[in-house]
């Protein structure tokens, strides 16, 4: 049971999009597709067809009953559970073996051996033989598994070669937008598209020869051996997950004793030092008390003295008491003053550490926390043979030349940057005239703009471009024409410049990658550099990654993790690049003379053009990622449209 699904592991595409089996259905003819992709394909045909109840297989074409809307019928097909769709990659163990249904109602576990497609059940040898026997099930459909997966096997291979969309046989190949299709796809679908060929033009250009075909089976091979690695070392890093999580607790428990232990320390300490407070602040105010209390006692004394004498016919008596008690009167007011200076409102109170008040928020006794820094590359002997591992996308198909002189040019063409836009207009600075010059998609020349600086040009948008002339970064509109719409002044003259979500990435003459805002304000110093010459700078379409040529050097700065990757270019010398939408890196040499395709992580894919196909002192490439057009610009008057 485990070897046959082992090898039906193979064939988990779903064959409308190719792609791993998600929530697998089984139509009655026995072919599976995703869920999604079916419940699509029938409202597509339902909306097309006369008979909106009936869509055909897109595989083998049988007409199958629909009876109600499209996902509600398709909600309702039988699951096909021997394609495992990907959230079976979580389980524990995902060739485990199926087991009956039916006997696990009863809670016995049988080895199934069948597959009912009516009752979406899988069925031991007891219970498929039981299946068989009675009235009400007799009549259903039962596969075999080993046949199920045999026929699923050849479904996925009779749809590679089939259209998605009408089930016709693939007839041309669009390399606008690098796919094949039927007869009716290209009068509904590619009618705009520039370059449409009959398959069998391609032939000689598509078909891998015999040893070809070795090479890529070799490297096949290759990369599942990495895999392999890489999985090796992830169930690794897994068990590593759980020995530190297991050492994490015993270091928490450890922590919040000790924290405890500090706890009851503190809190007996501060128990005795209120007690303390509290008894000297008593003390204080009972001895207040009693001089307030001994005053008190004196004055009433001296009251009765005066009122006795008041009574007395003896005025020398009463001018003696008169007298005392005028002298006495000040002592009082002095005893008062003292003891009132010395009378204070006493509120006893509890402040805790300021630190631990943003516990809740921002636990400072203590933290768990992820440190995630990226292993070195696993360690292996494998090498890429053939020219098979270079994607069939950034295949040399053509190469064109254009003259990009004008008739105002004075001195011989030196273009040192450019750009291509959305509408495919070309823009392109002139270091020999000091212009920048502006194309259509046919090179006929349109307009230009003096600047008598040497410039680099970045597209901001649609019909925007961002222009670095020394210290100074000019935007500029284009339509059939070029107008300046404003002029910013940096502190640092900009050597290569490139834009990413609206905001501005400059190579600066300090060594610094800078991103300055809307507001061009610097909101982030990305990286800094060594010293270093040819410093120039490209974005990823996706705006992924930073491309940078720093001397003979090819670095990569991930915008996400801000990781930075060096690759040394030796067979390159002073570079210039640029990126294509899959992520593949053009590096052009401009002494050597060759472009040379690395992939995102830095490997070489092998050389696209070089001398033999008229490349001398090439100063300039970038691409119209529309269409995957290479422009080639040299130190003359002619440029390089490479169909890529």
């Amino acid at each position: 049971m485990a070897d046959a699904h082992d090898s039906s592991s193979k064939h988990l595409c779903c064959p409308i999009c190719l792609e791993t089996f998600n929530s697998p259905k089984c139509l009655p003819c026995m072919h599976t597709f995703c869920e999604k992709c079916i419940c699509k394909h029938a409202t597509i045909l339902s909306k097309e067809n006369k008979h909106p109840a009936t869509i055909s297989c897109p595989v083998c074409s049988k007409v199958i009953q629909t009876k109600e809307n499209p996902a509600e019928w398709a909600a309702k097909l039988p699951n096909n559970l021997i394609v495992l769709p990907p959230s079976a990659s979580n389980r524990a163990d995902v060739n485990a073996p199926v087991y009956c249904e039916p006997c696990a109602s009863v809670d016995q576990r049988q080895i199934s051996e069948a597959f009912c497609v009516t009752c979406s059940e899988y069925l031991c040898q007891t219970c498929h033989s039981y299946h068989n026997r009675l009235k009400t099930s007799r009549d259903h459909q039962i596969k075999v598994q080993a046949d199920l997966e045999h026929q699923i096997a050849n479904s996925v291979k009779d749809a590679m070669y089939k259209c998605q969309k009408h089930n016709n046989e693939l007839t041309y190949f669009c390399s606008d937008h690098r796919e094949f299709f039927c007869t009716k796809c290209a009068l509904d679908d590619h009618r705009k598209c520039e370059e449409l060929l009959p398959v069998e033009d391609r032939l000689n250009d598509e078909i891998l020869m015999q040893d070809n075909i070795k090479h890529t089976l070799q490297n096949l091979d290759l990369l599942r051996k990495m895999f392999l690695l890489l999985t090796k070392n992830r169930k690794k890093t897994l068990e590593s997950i759980q020995q530190q999580k297991l050492h994490v607790i015993e270091s928490i428990k450890d922590w919040t004793s000790f924290i405890k232990e500090r706890v009851d320390i503190f809190e007996t300490i501060t128990m005795q030092e209120l007690e303390h407070i509290c008894k000297n602040e008593t003390i204080i105010i009972s001895e207040q008390d009693g001089e307030c209390k001994r005053s008190i006692a004196a004055i009433e004394t001296s009251q009765a003295m005066l009122l006795e004498s008041k009574t007395s016919d003896n005025k020398c008596k009463i001018f003696v008491t008169m007298t005392k008690l005028s002298q006495q009167l000040l002592k009082y007011l002095q005893q008062y003053d003292m003891i009132e200076s010395r009378s204070n409102d006493i509120k006893i109170k509890f402040q805790g550490d300021q630190n631990l008040q943003i516990v809740q928020n921002d636990c400072s006794l203590g933290q768990v926390s992820c440190e995630v820094s990226r292993i070195p590359r696993l360690a292996h002997d494998f090498r890429f043979e053939g020219h098979c591992m270079m994607p069939s996308r950034v295949k040399l198909n053509s190469v064109v030349t254009f003259n990009v002189e004008t008739s105002s040019d004075k001195k011989a063409c030196n273009i040192t940057s450019g750009a291509c836009l959305s509408d495919r207009k070309i823009v392109l600075y002139d270091d020999g005239n000091w212009k920048i010059k502006l194309f259509d998609k046919h090179f006929r020349f349109l307009s230009h703009l003096d600047l008598y600086i040497k410039s680099n040009i970045c597209v901001l948008d649609r019909n925007t471009l961002g222009i670095a002339s020394g210290s100074r970064i000019h935007l500029v509109s284009v339509t059939n024409s070029l107008v300046k719409i404003k002029s910013i002044d940096y502190d640092e003259a900009c050597f290569g410049l490139a834009s990413y979500e609206q905001k501005l990435i400059v190579y600066t003459s300090a060594d610094k990658i800078l991103m300055y805002n809307a507001s061009h304000k610097v909101i982030n110093i990305i990286q800094s550099f060594e010293s270093g010459n040819n410093r120039q700078i490209s974005m990823s379409t996706a705006g992924q990654r930073i491309l940078c040529a720093v001397k003979d050097k090819l670095i990569t700065i991930d915008m996400v993790d801000k990781r930075l990757e060096s690759f040394e270019v030796n067979d390159l010398k002073d570079i210039t690049i640029t990126a294509d939408k899959n992520g593949i890196i053009y590096c052009c040499g401009r002494e050597t003379s060759n472009i040379v395709l690395f992939s995102p992580e830095g490997r070489h894919l092998g050389t696209l053009l070089s001398p033999e196909h008229g490349i001398e002192n090439p100063t300039c490439i970038f691409l119209n990622i529309r269409n995957n057009k290479l422009y080639v610009f040299q130190s003359c008057r002619t440029s390089i449209l490479s169909d890529a």
